[in-house]
């Protein structure tokens, strides 16, 4: 419910504050870092809409969120990402960055939590994505 609501505040960039779209994309990128996000359908297409705000907090918060997203289901999202770095010029810089938070998770966060379940989900999406990236 909580990630609906995030979701919903995202998606009403007119009727919602900025502080309230900052803070709900920040929200979603720290649940989606621990939760697998992809049972809300299109939630990588509402976050990357975030991209054309004219407000740099706000691509920059959905940068994050994206990135973080990306961490809780890697066979999901890290294929979407490397597909949109490709075909989405204007948004490359924004899209970096979210890789750039997942390079740091997969770099970081893996040895914290000193799981071998990390490294697995990552050998599997290097097959997924091919030889596109190496993210290590």
């Amino acid at each position: 419910m909580y990630v609906n609501k995030n979701i919903s505040s995202v998606k009403c960039v007119l009727s919602s504050s900025q502080a309230k779209q900052h803070m709900a994309l920040l929200c979603l990128g720290e649940i989606g870092r621990r939760k697998d996000l992809s049972n809300h359908v299109q939630i990588e297409n509402i976050v990357i809409e975030s991209f054309q705000s004219p407000f740099e907090e706000i691509k920059s918060a959905a940068s994050y969120a994206l990135g973080n997203i990306a961490v809780g289901n890697l066979s999901k999202y890290l294929p979407f990402i490397l597909d949109q770095i490709d075909n989405q010029q204007k948004k490359q810089y924004l899209l970096l960055h979210s890789l750039k938070e997942v390079d740091f998770y997969l770099n970081f966060g893996c040895k914290m939590h000193s799981s071998s379940n990390c490294c697995l989900k990552l050998a599997r999406t290097k097959k997924l994505s091919g030889n596109r990236a190496t993210i290590c």
